[in-house]
């Protein structure tokens, strides 16, 4: 599978959460990306679109472009292996039922060799660049767009940033951050990186049980 990686930041504004689209869509408060999850929308997916693969593993979002009909319903086709083009980590297809959210159906998940969820697919509606560093939230500037990926709603919701003093709030050790989708709430926590020299203080956004559950990017122009 032929794809383009494109590392992805992250980064979380509070807003008003404004209706979902079926693409993301202009208007005030935060846009949404379309995430694939259902058979039905990979198999409307045409050659020369291009997908997102958005791994929690490597916290990156690989730009996938699709080759045929046949490669699109490859990507969820029910045990097969699927692999993040960033950090070449494999994941199974798995057909998760949902009966609870009437009518039921089949949804689309990708799990780990334990059989945890590590990636989700959806639209690619723009380029991003992973945000680590609190020298790179530092660099932003109001009129910015960012991107926060939430690993619970299994959405990318792109937010415009209206100061410094904003970018900098989603780096700040203790803040909570809420994703504008979900509105579940996440904790900004600095991880020391020790092996990658030089070191650096990572951010991170963690729920209640201290797991990671979000990233933050940057959304950059298309070159």
């Amino acid at each position: 599978m032929k794809s383009i990686s494109t590392t992805i930041r992250l980064i979380f504004a509070t807003a008003v959460l404004g209706a979902f689209a079926s693409f993301a869509y202009a208007g005030p408060g935060p846009q949404y990306w379309e995430s694939i999850t259902k058979k039905a929308q990979f198999d409307q997916l045409k050659a020369g679109e291009k997908v997102a693969y958005v791994c929690y593993i490597c916290k990156n979002v690989s730009e996938v472009p699709i080759t045929s009909h046949e490669h699109a319903m490859e990507l969820c086709k029910d045990g097969a292996t699927v692999v993040c083009p960033s950090c070449q980590k494999s994941s199974k297809v798995v057909r998760k039922e949902k009966r609870n959210d009437p009518p039921s159906y089949s949804e689309v998940i990708y799990v780990n060799e334990k059989g945890e969820e590590c990636a989700f697919v959806a639209k690619l509606a723009g380029n991003l660049e992973t945000i680590r560093a609190e020298a790179q939230f530092a660099q932003l500037k109001a009129g910015d767009k960012v991107a926060y990926v939430c690993s619970v709603c299994k959405t990318v919701s792109e937010i415009a940033v209206e100061s410094h003093d904003h970018a900098m709030g989603f780096c700040k050790e203790g803040d909570i951050v809420t994703c504008p989708s979900c509105k579940k709430t996440t904790k900004v926590v600095r991880k020391e990186k020790r092996n990658d020299p030089p070191s650096y203080s990572q951010v991170i956004y963690v729920n209640e049980k201290g797991e990671e559950c979000a990233f933050i990017a940057k959304v950059v122009a298309k070159m």
